[in-house]
């Protein structure tokens, strides 16, 4: 059934007003293969200009090979009324394991301008729109399990070892103080989370788009806070003040938790810190492998991530 671009034409043309309610024709159709690293990405895309009576509209459609437990969060985003938009799904063929979905359009946070005078009212959009997000139901959804957790964090540990010998003690004591803190908040304030709400997978337009939910799952909500405001330190170096860059983030953190219960905002004042360090461990893995330390950007975010990590090392310690 998904042998062919042309099979997959006569497929839509056979879907089309179960796919897209009012639709007449399927005027033209474009297929594009994507070669991807992972089949969590995007591996093909078609292009769908479609007739509604005298006018035309193209619609976007994404096919990716992905699990069952991944559908199933796209399937209940889709049936809960959000603030944010995601992905229309259109369908799910549990064998291969390929879903079809129409993609959110937009630029990515990543592509705003440093300079724009949006920032501060696209933080304040973004974190509403995350914390809709966390509010998803989950009794349905997977969870997200310590062990993989931990081993994940093992793995960042030989990597930054593997890339920058000289750190083998200094990995050591920051993963041993990460595991620690992270297993006893792992299971706190849970809720449907992300894990990897960063500037690529943040939409914006007219409301905030939030896509790629491949490691999304039941698991601690405040593991996306320690992401984003992690990522958002990292991107912005060297393009904003480190004053800006503080104001944003205690715009971002006051928005999100002025809405929870005393009890809930103490917990994430609490276990943020841990979850800044994981994420924190796992971008400076990335960046000592793609790109190195010793010169030019690489250098001066393992510089950034390396005080960063000492800092909250010290933190969680001293709680």
């Amino acid at each position: 059934m998904l042998s062919s671009p042309e099979t997959m034409q006569a497929y839509f043309s056979n879907k089309l007003k179960s796919f897209f309610p009012g639709a007449q024709q399927l005027v033209n159709y474009q297929f594009t293969h994507r070669p991807t690293l992972s089949t969590a990405s995007y591996l093909t895309r078609f292009d769908l200009t479609i007739r509604y009576g005298s006018r035309t509209a193209t619609h976007h459609v994404r096919g990716n090979s992905i699990d069952t437990e991944t559908a199933k969060i796209f399937l209940k985003l889709h049936q809960k009324k959000t603030s944010f938009r995601s992905p229309r799904l259109l369908t799910y063929f549990p064998k291969p394991g390929y879903i079809l979905y129409e993609e959110v359009l937009g630029s990515t946070l990543r592509e705003l301008p440093f300079k724009s005078l949006r920032w501060p009212s696209t933080i304040s959009a973004i974190d509403k729109a995350l914390a809709d997000f966390h509010q998803t139901p989950t009794t349905t959804l997977r969870k997200l399990p310590w062990s993989a957790e931990a081993t994940f964090i093992r793995a960042c540990q030989k990597n930054i070892v593997r890339h920058s010998p000289h750190r083998k003690t200094w990995a050591q004591k920051a993963v041993s103080a990460l595991l620690q803190h992270e297993r006893t908040a792992w299971s706190r304030q849970t809720g449907l989370v992300h894990k990897d709400f960063q500037a690529s997978n943040i939409i914006l337009g007219k409301s905030i788009g939030i896509i790629d939910f491949t490691l999304s799952g039941q698991g601690p909500t405040i593991f996306d806070l320690g992401t984003f405001v992690t990522h958002l330190s990292v991107m912005s170096l060297g393009h904003l003040s480190a004053k800006k860059v503080t104001h944003l983030r205690e715009t971002f953190l006051n928005a999100y938790i002025s809405n929870l219960k005393k009890s809930a905002q103490q917990m994430v004042i609490r276990d943020l810190p841990i979850f800044e360090l994981r994420s924190a461990l796992d971008i400076l893995s990335i960046t000592l492998q793609n790109v190195g330390e010793k010169s030019g950007a690489g250098k001066l975010y393992c510089d950034l991530l390396t005080k960063r990590i000492d800092s909250l090392v010290t933190q969680i310690e001293n709680q």
